[in-house]
This record gives C-alpha cells, sequence and structure tokens, in this order.
C-alpha cells in the first residue's frame, strides 16, 4: 500500500495483477468443473480458498473505495451470490462457507490493517515532516 500526504490509500498495481489472476483461477475452476474433470468436492474446497482469496484481495480496494475498485468487486459479490444459489443443495453450513471464508477473511484483514494503521500512526513523526516527504509507501 502508498500512503499519499493526505493519508489515504492507494492500490498498488500487483493487486490488480493478482485479481486477474484471481479471476483466472476461478474461470478455470468453472471449466474444470463443468467438464467433469473436478468432482464436486475438490471444486468447492478449490472455490473455498478462492473465496478465501477474494476477501484478502478485497481489502485494499476497499480500503480506497473508487469506480474502479467496485467495479472489480461487484461482479465478484454476483458470482459469490450466483454460487451460493447453486449450492442450495447442499447442507446449511456447507452452503454458507464460501461466504464465511470471504467475509471472514475481509473482517479479519481489515483488522489487521486498520491495526497496523493504528501502530505506525503513534510511530510516524509529526504531520508536517511527513508532508515535507511527500508521502510514504511501504
Amino acid at each position: 500500500m502508498c500512503w499519499k500526504s493526505t493519508g489515504t490509500h492507494e492500490a498498488r498495481p500487483w493487486v490488480y495483477l493478482a485479481w486477474l489472476a484471481w479471476l483466472g483461477a476461478t474461470l478455470w475452476v468453472i471449466h474444470q468443473t463443468l467438464q467433469d474433470a473436478l468432482n464436486g468436492r475438490t471444486s468447492y474446497y478449490i472455490t473455498l480458498g478462492l473465496a478465501a482469496a477474494a476477501g484478502l484481495l478485497s481489502i485494499p480496494l476497499l480500503n480506497r473505495a473508487s469506480v474502479v475498485n467496485i467495479l472489480i468487486l461487484v461482479p465478484v459479490w454476483l458470482f459469490g451470490a450466483w454460487y451460493s444459489m447453486l449450492s442450495m443443495k447442499l447442507p446449511a453450513y456447507w452452503l454458507l462457507a464460501p461466504f464465511f471464508c470471504y467475509a471472514g477473511v475481509l473482517v479479519a484483514g481489515g483488522l489487521i490493517v486498520w491495526g497496523w494503521e493504528q501502530i505506525q500512526k503513534r510511530a510516524i513523526s509529526p504531520p508536517a515532516a511527513e508532508a515535507e516527504q511527500g508521502g510514504r509507501c511501504e
């Protein structure tokens, strides 16, 4: 993450490349499942992993909500809703597991980022000195 001197976050290019990789993995799983190359249990567990990865990748996008970032997240949320509708035949704890993977990682990661920011705010020099430097990147 990069911080501007105003304190706002900017997502780095690796975040968008990671989302492209996530999309490729998701399309691969869908294709393999529809071709019966993956059984249901395997595709389900891979989908849980993809949901957790999506939750982790959502953190930088939601820290700096912009139109582009929301345009990335809306299809992810729609895919999650579609997957949940397809999974209605599963027991309730299996049906909601991808949602809890996504939401759990998103909330836990968001709390970690927030805690890290709080620690950094205490360790930073006064804002006037930071303004002279023009911001910082980590």
